[in-house]
Order: C-alpha cells, then sequence, then structure tokens
C-alpha cells in the first residue's frame, strides 16, 4: 500500500516517518477496539501513540486513502491546546498506522475515573474551546464524544479522533457513522434529513454542536447516552422522537448546575437552527464556571 501510495504521489512526504526512529513499547498494544489498536511509542525521544489499523480494515479504507492523508495534513497542521497533536503516518511497522502525541491518562472518561473531584466544567471548556478552533478553520468534527477526548499531562482535554471533514456531505452514513458506534452521539437531521429541510445528510458545525452536548451530559454521568438501551435502531426512534439522556442524579455538585443543564439542552435542540454556536458556550460555562459554589472550586484544586 505504501508503495502504490508513493507511486501515485498520494503520499505526503512530511507524514511520512522513518521506520528508524518511530519505535514500539512493549509487545502488547495498550489498547484495543474493533478498529484498531493504540501501541505505546517513541519518535525521536517523543511519547507517541501508534494507531493501527487492522489489514480488513486498511483495505476497506484504500480506496479513499488519498483523502485519508489529505485529512493527515490538516490535522498535521492544527496547532491548539486542546487538540491533540497529529504526527505522521508510517506503513511500514504496520500495514498503516497514524501516529500522535502520547496521552497519558487516556480518554477523558477514563480520567474522570482516575481523579473524580476533578472540575468538569473545566473540562468541558477545554473540548468547547477545541472546537471552536476547529469550527473557526471552517472543519467540522464529525465524531464527538466521550471516547474522542484525551487527557495530557497536563490535565488538559484534547479533542481527538476527528475526520477533518470540510463541511461535506456523508455518501453512506451507514458505512461511516453507524456502522462505528456513535449513533447515541448523532443529530436527528442525520438520520432523517429531509424532515429537517436538508436533501442529504449532512455534517455541520451544528451536529457538531449536538454531539458536544451529549459529551458534556457524559462528563457528569460517566455513561454512555442510552445507556439502558441496547439496540442502536431503538435509540434512533427515541432520538427522532425528541428523547434525549435525562439529568444524572446527583450531578450539581459536581458542576451540573440549572444554568449548565439548560445549556447542555439548547445544544441538543430537535432545530438545529437553536443550538448555540461554540463562542456563546463558551460564554456561558465561563460564566458558570466563575459563579460555582466554593466547593466546586476546591474540587479543582484536589485534582492537580
Amino acid at each position: 500500500l505504501r508503495k502504490l501510495c508513493a507511486t501515485n504521489r498520494m503520499f505526503p512526504s512530511s507524514l511520512d516517518l522513518a521506520i528508524s526512529v518511530l519505535k514500539l513499547d512493549g509487545k502488547r498494544p495498550e489498547a484495543s477496539g474493533g478498529f484498531a489498536d493504540v501501541w505505546k511509542g517513541n519518535y525521536g525521544g517523543r511519547e507517541v501513540a501508534v494507531k493501527v489499523f487492522p489489514v480488513h480494515y486498511v483495505l476497506l479504507l484504500r480506496p479513499s486513502i488519498q483523502a485519508l492523508f489529505k485529512e493527515g495534513m490538516i490535522w498535521k497542521h492544527l496547532r491548539r491546546p486542546n487538540v491533540t497533536p497529529f504526527i505522521g503516518v508510517n506503513m511500514e511497522l504496520f500495514r498503516l498506522s497514524l501516529v500522535s502525541e502520547w496521552m497519558p491518562h487516556g480518554t477523558v472518561l477514563t480520567f474522570l475515573k482516575e481523579y473524580p473531584a476533578t472540575n468538569r466544567l473545566n473540562l468541558a471548556l477545554d473540548i468547547v474551546n477545541g472546537l471552536k478552533y476547529l469550527h473557526d478553520m471552517g472543519i467540522v468534527h464529525g465524531d464527538l464524544k466521550g471516547n474522542n477526548v484525551q487527557v495530557n499531562a497536563h490535565h488538559t482535554a484534547c479533542l481527538s479522533g476527528f475526520q477533518c471533514h470540510k463541511m461535506h456531505y456523508i455518501e453512506d452514513l451507514a458505512a461511516t457513522s453507524i456502522g462505528s458506534g456513535t449513533v447515541r452521539w448523532m443529530a436527528p437531521e442525520l438520520f432523517d434529513p429531509e424532515s429537517y429541510g436538508l436533501s442529504r445528510v449532512e455534517i455541520t458545525q451544528q451536529s457538531d454542536i449536538y454531539a458536544l452536548g451529549i459529551t458534556i451530559w457524559e462528563l457528569f454521568s460517566e455513561r454512555p447516552p442510552f445507556h439502558a438501551v441496547l439496540r442502536d435502531v431503538r435509540v434512533i426512534q427515541h432520538i427522532l422522537s425528541g428523547m434525549r439522556p435525562s439529568r444524572p442524579q446527583d450531578s450539581v455538585t459536581l458542576g451540573l448546575s440549572d444554568e449548565v443543564w439548560s445549556l447542555v439542552e439548547q445544544c441538543w435542540s430537535e432545530d438545529r437552527h437553536q443550538r448555540p454556536d461554540s463562542t456563546t458556550i463558551i460564554e456561558r460555562l465561563s460564566s458558570a464556571l466563575s459563579s460555582a459554589p466554593v466547593y466546586q472550586t476546591r474540587l479543582q484544586v484536589s485534582s492537580s
């Protein structure tokens, strides 16, 4: 595949990481999933995460590999504290692997189990700041959820797992979203665009904001949305009927005030035009954080 890409000038040299410099740590991946394994590695003295795709998945990606590399080029040039730094691609250690900065605390959900007293409003602000940066660049994330938010050594939440979508349409929803298990974070217009005045399934900033609302809910519930519903088909029916996750019990002490809960509900509004933009969300979360009770400040101190 690497030779094919080189022959067709599809592989940008700036993304190509030399195998002589990229090394893996250990004999097993740090995490495994249905679509990829994540190894810890070292690249020129820098700790990195090496995301390795299985052969069958690489073969599925082959027709769109050039688009993947273009997206990689965009990601590589994104510079923001709340966006996971992308380093490059290697096709020698494995058929295809993507290399990014190592995040020692894993996902934000893993981090909350490790540091349950962390101020969750700060994490929410980190996430929104990262999303605003992408939106200001004309990029939509397209797959925002708790498992695509990583936490670095400074306890800062960083966006990952995004596709660098440039405001485009999805040609095959089943292959790109439903098949990857992100149904529970998807806005209703992505399931039934015609009913929402759209001619096609379209990933937009507004659909990102919907997913953001669900992700903030995750920070306070530490559960997947609609966790009691096993089948995704039923989840889609719930979303289209206007159902949303219920307010987590005892979450006020964690920072989910009435003000913040109202904001979350606006983020996942049925009408995409009623969802606030990232700038507004930052302003309102900052206001909620500044007016939080004293105990909320102590939680932040105890987590550092």
